[in-house]
Parts: structure tokens; C-alpha cells; sequence
């Protein structure tokens, strides 16, 4: 978890095939790089009864992934969930979804990230089933998956590659560090990346 702190989710994404991010969901609240292990929720749309039942269910350092279908006329989690959570040390909430009360969640500091927000409130009549696989932002998500949320976005490095992953982030992170070495001593960015075949390529065409 710590030396995820360390690395952007643009550069995980790009040892992961430059994918595995979630699409549409902005961050509403909090500052910090989060990692945490996936708790997914699969909720009926404009229900939050799994939410609910997510915030005693998840363990400390878990972040809830709700896959709310999208929708988003109703939300499913507020300012009073965002409190509960804190308390119990959950990490954050990813809502593929609505939310409301975002001044709550800035006032806590506690991250949240949904597709919309709207006062609208939820219904609570549906059973939601929890630590299922879900899609949340177009990324299938399952069970301890884990989560990294930066500036940039949200991206999920699935379980059975976390290791692997860890390993070619430090060697890309290395690689950049090189490359920005080489640009202070004047090389330019496009060589470096080796484009300059490209380049050739396209002059030769003219």
C-alpha cells in the first residue's frame, strides 16, 4: 500500500496496457493519493440499502466501489455515510453513480468520486449484494482488486497482478526520471522517445 502512495495512476495505467481506469467518475472531494483494497457494491439504481450495509461490512483501509448502474437521478451516498466511513477508517467511496452533500465530504476531507451529483435521495428497497464482481466506470472490479486515486483518475490493478504491477511501476518511474535527466541536458523529448523514425518516415512521404 505505501509504495502505491508513491506512483501516479497514470503510470500504473500505462503498465497495465494503458487501461484499467475508470471513465466518468470525477473526484469530488479529498486531495491525497488513496490506495485501498475494493469493497464492491452491486446496488439496484437509486438504492443504497448495499451502501448502508458497506460501511460495517468493509474492513479499515478498504475503499467501497458502488456499481450504481450509472444512474444518476438519485444519489446514493451522503454526508452523514462519508462520517460513518471516516470513523471506521474506510479510505474512500467510488460511486459509478450520484452523490450529494459535497460539502459534507469536502468538510471532512474524506474522498469521494462519483459521475454526478444531485440532492435528489435514494430508496432502500432492494436487497444489494456485496463483495461481488461489479463494472464500475467500465472496469470490472472484484473483491480486495486494488484501487489507486490520484488527480488524474481511478485506476484498478487487479489482484492477481498487484505484484507484478508494483515491479514495472518502479521500472517506468526510473525510466522517466531518466528521461527528464536527458531533457535538462538538452536532448529532445521526441528522440528520446525514439520518434524520430516517425519523423523520417513522414518527411520522406512529403
Amino acid at each position: 500500500m505505501k509504495e502505491f502512495e508513491l506512483i501516479p495512476t497514470s503510470i500504473i495505467s500505462d503498465v497495465l496496457g494503458r487501461s484499467q481506469v475508470m471513465k466518468g467518475i470525477k473526484r469530488m472531494s479529498g486531495k491525497r493519493r488513496i490506495v485501498g483494497r475494493a469493497f464492491p457494491v452491486k446496488a439496484m439504481a437509486g438504492c443504497n440499502l448495499g451502501a448502508h450495509l458497506a460501511l460495517y461490512c468493509a474492513k479499515p483501509g478498504d475503499i467501497i466501489v458502488i456499481d450504481a448502474g450509472g444512474y444518476e437521478d438519485r444519489s446514493i451516498w451522503g454526508g452523514l455515510m462519508s462520517y460513518v466511513a471516516q470513523q471506521r477508517e474506510i479510505k474512500a467511496t467510488i460511486v459509478d453513480g450520484a452523490i450529494r452533500d459535497k460539502t459534507d465530504h469536502i468538510g471532512l476531507g474524506y474522498c469521494v468520486c462519483a459521475r454526478n451529483i444531485t440532492p435528489a435521495g435514494p430508496h432502500k428497497g432492494w436487497f444489494d449484494e456485496l463483495q461481488v464482481p461489479i463494472s464500475c466506470g467500465g472496469v470490472v472490479v472484484n473483491p480486495d482488486d486494488l484501487i489507486v486515486i490520484d488527480a488524474d483518475g481511478i485506476v484498478v490493478v487487479p489482484y492477481e497482478k498487484i505484484s507484478i504491477t508494483l515491479i514495472n511501476a518502479k521500472k517506468r518511474m526510473k525510466k522517466e526520471e531518466e528521461w527528464g535527466r536527458r531533457i535538462n541536458e538538452g536532448e529532445e523529448l521526441y528522440k528520446i522517445l525514439e520518434l524520430d523514425k516517425n519523423v523520417e518516415f513522414f518527411q520522406d512521404r512529403k
